[in-house]
């Protein structure tokens, strides 16, 4: 999808003898129980199931002590954000099942273990909406998300470059600016709140791109496509 530019695939399934049958109304059943029910679009003829693409635009593992601290003070880090060390130091992330239990319980022993060390400020004001409306104008924020994530994917995927680059900074620039506007006039809600932490992930991620002039790991661009030579 990503060589061809094309905007989506297609899974073929073809029944086999085995111990169990498995057929294509059975994944799909299983699918629609897991939640993933938007992600399900069945296409003719019958034996084919529509694969949507998914990018993976930011891989950052925090290193992770046994209790699954990390090296911000009273931050912890577990599972696909981690990075524990115990498959080795060429995996890509500390993402198996059993560790991820393993550390959550860790992390939990711990933190009630220290929690009546600290303090915490209980003197925070209420927050003030005076001179905010409600706005019933879902549509802005629900269409400025979809816009974020295109751009993303777009432009800031796995295969990038400097033209896509700048142009997927410019197209969060406005979007920032937009949705800023909003926030301002408007009574907080969940779902605003998320869309100015999408915009500023994704100048993060942008940014991080930009300034990387090499191609490592799951960073590349086509304008420098191999890694910088590390001396020891």
């Amino acid at each position: 999808m990503i060589r061809s530019n094309h905007p989506e695939a297609y899974f073929l399934f073809v029944e086999h003898a085995l111990e169990r049958q498995v057929s294509r109304d059975s994944i799909l059943e299983d699918m629609l129980e897991n939640g993933q029910k938007d992600s399900v679009r069945l296409m003719a003829p019958r034996n084919m199931i529509r694969i949507n693409k998914v990018s993976c635009v930011i891989v950052k593992k925090e290193d992770s002590g046994l209790d699954g601290q990390s090296s911000i003070r009273r931050l912890y880090a577990l599972g696909e954000c981690s990075c524990t060390g115990l498959h080795g130091g060429n995996r890509l992330a500390s993402n198996s099942l059993i560790e991820a239990v393993v550390y959550a319980d860790a992390a939990a022993r711990h933190s009630l273990d220290v929690v009546d060390r600290y303090d915490f400020n209980t003197d925070v004001p209420e927050w003030n909406d005076e001179g905010t409306i409600s706005t019933e104008e879902r549509v802005l924020i629900t269409q400025s998300a979809k816009e974020v994530n295109q751009i993303m994917e777009a432009y800031v995927g796995i295969v990038r470059n400097n033209v896509r680059l700048t142009r997927a900074w410019n197209r969060l620039d406005i979007l920032y600016e937009e949705t800023e506007r909003l926030f301002k006039h408007s009574k907080a809600s969940r779902e605003l709140c998320e869309l100015r932490n999408m915009i500023n992930v994704g100048y993060l991620i942008t940014r991080q791109a930009m300034e990387r002039k090499e191609s490592r790991g799951l960073h590349y661009t086509i304008d420098y496509p191999h890694a910088k030579v590390v001396e020891k």
